[in-house]
């Protein structure tokens, strides 16, 4: 049998009941609308009952006697943090943060949903206090990356890391573009690949060569094969990681000559290696642009422990070589973006980024 919606609308006196939640719940087992193919397989079997309810769209009256829950956790924000804590402690000094989140959290009857939240935040704004508190409450619609599913991708990474990780992207990456999950998977792919694994999140470039022949491999300034010019005495420039980078980031992209110093001022820093005068002079003015301008003060920032600026800069980067040069679906390749991201990459950073691609696919939930 060729069974089409309209056999079905005909068959079955209310077909729109057929999708409600309640019908497939209670009839078929299934939740979702989604679910439809296997509900004609069902029909053009007989199989689905026929539905006895008049009229589809009743509200389904309370039992006699139940009084509804209204706003069940209104008065959870209180017991979430009681005096005596070090959370209250801390609401009780910053009181606007309270009556910002409470005018948001326990206003429905999912407390638990609220609760991890609510924890999450006042934690989020207790090690970044200068954080304003809206934005904060932004990261709920990034809820799917969570630190113990991160681990699973990145199963080496340090803890503090996955969730500094974890916590800045939620907070700041709806500036960046990153509102989808392929766009978000694609994004800790590349931090991943280039991290080893989030090993590391505040990484500076290391320049510090103690061979000529490996300082002659990487370098072309050096390469005698390749550059007709090259420098033959490369020994000012071994175990001289400063005299090193101001040499071969000279003179392009804004960086002035060797002896400015701006080689080594805009090295590499961060979870994509943020390079160049140019790039960092247009992450600062980014952030600007977006309100952010306030916390970033110099290039060392990106560099810092708390690793907030090495993931900005990189979803920076990300966004400006990617996102805003490539359509990010459910068709883009890791190898394609790879190569947006850093053209002269090797098989073995391409074949990593593939891997945590792979693995983010298989161990992230978000919608």
């Amino acid at each position: 049998m060729n069974l089409t919606l309209q056999h079905v609308k005909r068959r079955y006196k209310s077909f729109y009941y057929l999708l409600s939640s309640r019908f497939l719940r209670q009839n078929t087992g299934f939740y979702h609308t989604g679910d439809m193919v296997q509900v004609y397989r069902m029909a053009a079997n007989d199989s689905i009952p026929e539905p006895v309810v008049a009229d589809p769209w009743a509200e389904e009256e309370p039992p006699t006697g139940v009084v509804t829950p209204i706003n069940d956790c209104q008065t959870n924000f209180a017991a979430t943090f009681p005096q005596g804590t070090p959370e209250r402690d801390f609401l009780n000094e910053h009181p606007e943060i309270e009556v910002a989140l409470d005018g948001v959290l326990f206003k429905t009857n999912d407390c638990e949903e609220d609760t991890t939240f609510a924890n999450w935040a006042i934690d989020y704004l207790m090690e970044y206090p200068e954080t304003p508190v809206e934005l904060v409450l932004t990261a709920r619609y990034l809820d799917c990356l969570k630190v113990n599913q991160l681990a699973s991708v990145f199963p080496n990474a340090p803890t503090e890391n996955l969730k500094k990780f974890c916590d800045h992207v939620r907070v700041y990456g709806h500036f960046f573009g990153l509102n989808t999950k392929e766009k978000l998977y694609h994004f800790i792919a590349q931090v991943g690949g280039e991290t080893g694994g989030l090993a590391t999140l505040n990484a500076t470039e290391n320049l510090n060569y103690t061979t000529e022949a490996r300082l002659r491999e990487i370098y072309y300034e050096f390469n005698l094969i390749r550059n007709p010019n090259a420098i033959e005495d490369v020994e000012p420039y071994l175990n001289n990681s400063q005299g090193l980078a101001n040499l071969v980031y000279c003179c392009d992209n804004e960086n002035g000559n060797e002896s400015s110093g701006d080689g080594w001022r805009y090295r590499g820093r961060g979870v994509l290696q943020l390079t160049w005068k140019s790039n960092y002079r247009e992450y600062a003015e980014y952030l600007n642009s977006i309100g952010l301008g306030w916390f970033y003060n110099s290039p060392d920032d990106i560099a810092a422990p708390n690793g907030l600026h090495s993931i900005l800069s990189g979803m920076w980067f990300f966004k400006t070589r990617v996102l805003d040069k490539l359509s990010v679906d459910e068709s883009t390749t890791s190898r394609k973006v790879t190569q947006r991201v850093n053209k002269y990459s090797d098989k073995r950073t391409i074949n990593a980024k593939q891997f945590f691609f792979n693995k983010i696919n298989q161990n992230l939930n978000c919608n």
